[in-house]
């Protein structure tokens, strides 16, 4: 895979406190998303990683059994156990097995993935559950005073300031709020605090972006806007994907066409969205 293909990933804030943990386990039962980079090398490129963890059952001495699966293009399993804070988890890809060890800190998992000799770190935060519709209403293009915001959906929330050309993933973190780290894939340190705002009849009109010592970004939702995934084969039998941005209405609308590159992370970094 190329150097950002996804595990599939995102972000999250600093250490909240603690969250306790049901004698059998299962408060940790859920989506855990985060990243996969290193810790030491500042500006590191991170991979995201998105698993859906169960604790299958638990022992007087609070051992237990774990299962869940790593979201992406392709979902694997993963198999492994629970002993105490620390847990382990492991799977096999291209034939290759794969080890997730670490301590889980409240909502936080830091550990180390092994691939081989690789040895990567890896930060995981637990999730909220949020609707597809609530997902869903939150899709579309915001205009703001430096250029178009484009919120669409991948595993997660993923917002592209096409001024700029920053990209974060958007995480809920229930009464946290909806939280980015500091760039694409790394969840922590928590960078900015988005906020979606909406009419008396709960359509979201607009949305705020506090970036902390950047300021806080306001941006207006300049119409409904939804995607779609499709793919198709050209005569040699290579099989292309791509993702569809279709304004409302009968159109005629413009038609924007944009090459980004191979890899589910290439499109990410380079959405565009035809807007009417």
């Amino acid at each position: 895979m190329s150097h950002l293909k996804c595990i599939a990933i995102f972000l999250a804030l600093a250490v909240t406190a603690p969250m306790a943990r049901s004698q059998d386990g299962s408060s940790m039962n859920g989506r855990w998303s985060g990243g996969v980079g290193s810790l030491v090398i500042e500006d590191s490129l991170w991979a995201s990683m998105t698993v859906e963890l169960a604790v299958e059952h638990s022992d007087r001495r609070g051992r237990a059994g774990v299962t869940g699966t790593l979201l992406g293009r392709e979902e694997l399993s993963l198999t492994g156990a629970l002993d105490g804070d620390q847990l382990t988890l492991s799977l096999r890809r291209n034939g290759r097995r794969e080890t997730l060890t670490g301590t889980l800190d409240g909502s936080w998992f830091r550990g180390t993935l092994r691939r081989g000799s690789q040895r990567e770190d890896v930060l995981l935060m637990h999730e909220s559950t949020t609707s597809e519709e609530t997902i869903g209403a939150r899709i579309g293009v915001y205009a703001t005073d430096e250029g178009l915001v484009i919120v669409r959906q991948s595993l997660h929330l993923v917002m592209h300031l096409l001024g700029s050309g920053e990209l974060r993933v958007i995480y809920d973190r229930g009464t946290d709020g909806m939280l980015s780290g500091p760039s694409l894939s790394r969840p922590e340190p928590a960078a900015w605090h988005t906020t979606f705002e909406e009419d008396l009849s709960g359509t979201v009109i607009g949305l705020s972006i506090d970036r902390g010592d950047d300021g806080v970004l306001h941006g207006t939702r300049l119409g409904p806007t939804r995607s779609e995934e499709f793919q198709f084969e050209t005569s040699d039998g290579t099989t292309l994907r791509g993702t569809l941005y279709l304004p409302e209405g009968e159109g005629p609308h413009p038609v924007a066409l944009w090459v980004h590159g191979s890899g589910r992370a290439a499109a990410m970094t380079s959405t565009e969205t035809a807007s009417d």
